[in-house]
C-alpha cells in the first residue's frame, strides 16, 4: 500500500532522482506546495518520534535479555533494573552508540550511509531468525510448538525477499557508482564486519578458548532477589 501510493503520486523520473526524499514529492503533488510544506515536517517529526520511542523501548530490553542469558560482556551490569525498574545501563549503552553514529560520520553522504547501515543489519538478522524458525519447524527433535503457524508459502516468499535484499547491495550498479560518492558496497561490508565481531566473540569465548585451556562451560540457573531466573556459565574441568 505504501509503495503503490508513492508510485501513483510521484512520476518515475522524480522518484529516481529523489533518493530518500520521496515523501516530500508525494505530499507536494497530492496536497499542493502550501499544504505539503506545512504538513510534511509535522508528519516527519511524528514518524521520527515514534521510531525513536520504539527503538529506545525495544533495543535496551533485547540487550538486557541477552545479558540474562549470560552471553554479553558485563552481563551482571546490563541485566540490572535498578534503580528505576528499567534496563538503565543497557539504555545508556544504546544512547552512547546512537550519539557515536550521529557525530562520527562526516557531512554530505553520511545520512544515506547511516540509513543503509541501520537498515541492512535488520534485514540480515531477520533472515537469520527466519532460517532458525524454519529449522525449528523441520527438526522433530526440537519439539517446537507455536499457537500460530504461518503457511509455508508466506515463509518462503519472506525469506527469499530478505535474501534478495542482502545480495543486491553487492551487485555492481551502472558505471560502478551508487547513489552517493561512497562505494556502493561500503555500508553492507561495514555491517557484515560489525556482525562478524559478535560471531568472533562468541566463538572465542565458548568454543576456542575452552578447547585451548581444556575446560567446558556448564549452564546454571541463578535466581535473583526479585524471583527472576538468569543463565550463567560455570567453568568445568573434564575431570570434574
Amino acid at each position: 500500500m505504501n509503495c503503490s501510493s508513492k508510485f501513483a503520486g510521484v512520476p518515475k523520473n522524480t522518484f529516481k532522482a529523489a533518493k530518500v526524499t520521496v515523501a516530500a514529492s508525494l505530499v507536494e503533488n497530492v496536497f499542493g506546495k502550501s499544504a505539503g510544506a506545512k504538513a510534511l515536517p509535522i508528519l516527519v517529526a511524528l514518524s521520527a518520534l515514534g521510531h525513536l520511542l520504539g527503538v529506545a523501548f525495544t533495543v535496551p530490553r533485547i540487550l538486557q535479555e541477552l545479558a540474562k542469558d549470560g552471553v554479553l560482556p558485563f552481563s551482571n551490569t546490563f541485566m540490572e533494573n535498578r534503580p528505576f525498574k528499567t534496563p538503565i545501563y543497557a539504555l545508556i549503552l544504546h544512547l552512547g552508540v546512537t550519539i557515536l553514529f550521529i557525530c562520527a560520520p562526516p557531512a554530505g553522504d553520511a545520512f544515506t550511509f547511516i540509513v543503509s547501515l541501520s537498515s541492512y543489519p535488520t534485514t540480515v538478522l531477520l533472515t537469520a531468525i527466519t532460517v532458525g524458525l524454519v529449522k525449528l519447524r523441520l527438526t522433530k527433535g526440537e519439539d517446537f510448538q507455536s499457537p500460530f503457524r504461518s503457511p509455508w508459502v508466506i515463509i518462503w516468499v519472506y525469506l527469499i525477499g530478505n535474501i534478495f535484499l542482502i545480495v543486491m547491495p553487492f551487485v555492481r550498479p551502472p558505471n560502478g557508482k551508487g547513489s552517493t560518492s561512497l562505494p556502493y558496497w561500503l555500508s553492507s561490508v561495514v555491517t557484515l564486519a560489525i556482525l562478524s565481531l559478535g560471531i568472533i566473540y562468541y566463538a572465542g569465548r565458548f568454543v576456542v578458548i575452552p578447547r585451548v585451556l581444556g575446560y567446558r562451560h556448564e549452564k546454571i540457573q541463578v535466581e535473583l532477589s526479585d524471583g527472576s531466573k538468569v543463565t550463567r556459565f560455570r567453568r568445568v574441568n573434564p575431570k570434574e
